[in-house]
């Protein structure tokens, strides 16, 4: 688990599927996942991005707070080199570099990227 903070305005799981897939699912913020969100029309097409337009702006409209699901594979080179790092950093003390919640950060940014979007959630929030 890569943890939700305000800074960040989102958290992630790290998940191996039964087909051995390994997965990034990261749910946030709609600003913040529409930075993360590939590019690539082929992993996220104009018409994809018309529809979540229009349900984010529907939910939004019920006064619900509104966020992204993402998701993105990694190879298992790809985890295994990303979670030595991160795991470090979680064992790491202040320095130069800065804290352990900083480098964390850092970390888990490399792998909450190029995400496929999911879809759209909807919570009432009283608090908004």
């Amino acid at each position: 688990v890569i943890s939700f903070s305000s800074d960040r305005k989102r958290m992630s799981v790290i998940v191996r599927f039964p087909d051995g897939a390994i997965r990034v699912i990261t749910k946030g913020a709609d600003n913040v996942l529409k930075a993360l969100a590939s590019t690539d029309e082929g992993v996220n097409s104009k018409a994809m991005w018309k529809s979540t337009e229009q349900q984010l702006h529907h939910f939004s409209r019920e006064g619900l707070r509104v966020m992204l699901v993402g998701q993105r594979t990694l190879s298992m080179d790809e985890y295994k080199q990303w979670n030595e790092r991160y795991k470090a950093a979680s064992e790491s003390f202040a320095d130069a570099s800065g804290n352990r919640s900083d480098k964390m950060a850092l970390i888990a940014k490399e792998v909450e990227n190029n995400l496929k979007i999911l879809g759209v959630t909807a919570i009432e929030d009283k608090l908004q």
